[in-house]
């Protein structure tokens, strides 16, 4: 692992798998709300960009995970940015990119030999243990939510929110990988879910079994939680009186407009 530091303070931790940790400068008091986002980095993420500046307003601490899964997505999927290929055509160019990228090499044959999910796992915990830079909370948007839920208790995390939550994917069969950490989960966990959400909308919910310490919400959209303004708003304060309701929003120190700081509670300090 390396560590370095930019300009304006906020500091990288570069992994040897390709993954990396970015951390925005501030105080070693101060919480700290991780991202972790999805798969599908091209897509945006526009709701959960709108709670983590509601987080940074409060005087939290921005993390993001640049997972091992997005940089080998980076190195093989170049496909995507030649447009539609035949299968094999998408195969051939990936099999080029990860010979010229010898670096990836050993979680390649690591995923080959373990699975996707294992791999993945093991490498964000990795990561997060490696940086000592302890989340309060993580926050995962679908592939992100996935990951992010199955490793919060060993992290000994105070809450997590995933936002479009993969139970299941629309081409696959039934993969209880997916979700069946969800039935035992003891960390706080609130899923922000799409009722048209193709890996997993309202209709879909009631067959998976969840733990006492889940929570579910639905609003109306799909998987890309695509909300106006308005609704936006309305999950970011649902979220936030969530955290509040554990306790995770009393005496943090906020920015104040003139550049000091001052204590703020919950939403008060809107």
């Amino acid at each position: 692992m390396t560590s370095e530091r930019d300009d304006f303070g906020a500091r990288r931790f570069q992994f040897r798998d390709g993954a990396s940790i970015s951390l925005q400068p501030g105080h070693s008091s101060q919480p700290i709300v991780l991202y972790y986002g999805r798969d599908n980095r091209a897509a945006g993420d526009p709701l959960s960009r709108a709670l983590l500046q509601a987080l940074s307003d409060r005087g939290w601490r921005v993390a993001e995970l640049d997972a091992v899964e997005h940089a080998m997505n980076r190195a093989l999927d170049w496909d995507q940015r030649l447009g539609r290929l035949p299968r094999w055509q998408a195969w051939a160019v990936k099999i080029v990119r990860l010979i010229l990228r010898p670096k990836l090499w050993p979680y390649y044959i690591h995923r080959l030999r373990l699975g996707r999910a294992a791999c993945i796992r093991k490498s964000a915990l990795g990561c997060i243990r490696a940086s000592a830079m302890m989340p309060d909370i993580i926050l995962g948007y679908s592939a992100g939510a996935r990951f992010g839920s199955a490793i919060v208790d060993e992290l000994a995390v105070k809450a997590v929110v995933c936002f479009g939550y993969p139970f299941r994917h629309p081409e696959h069969g039934d993969e209880p990988e997916r979700y069946t950490h969800l039935a035992t989960i003891e960390t706080p966990c609130l899923i922000v879910q799409g009722r048209n959400d193709s890996y997993g909308g309202s209709k879909d919910l009631a067959g998976y079994p969840l733990s006492q310490a889940v929570q579910v919400r639905f609003v109306d959209a799909d998987h890309n939680l695509n909300l106006d303004a308005p609704h936006q708003q309305e999950v970011v304060d649902m979220v936030l009186d969530f955290l509040n309701a554990l306790g995770l929003l009393h005496s943090v120190m906020a920015r104040s407009n003139d550049g000091t700081t001052q204590m703020a509670s919950g939403r008060a300090s809107q």
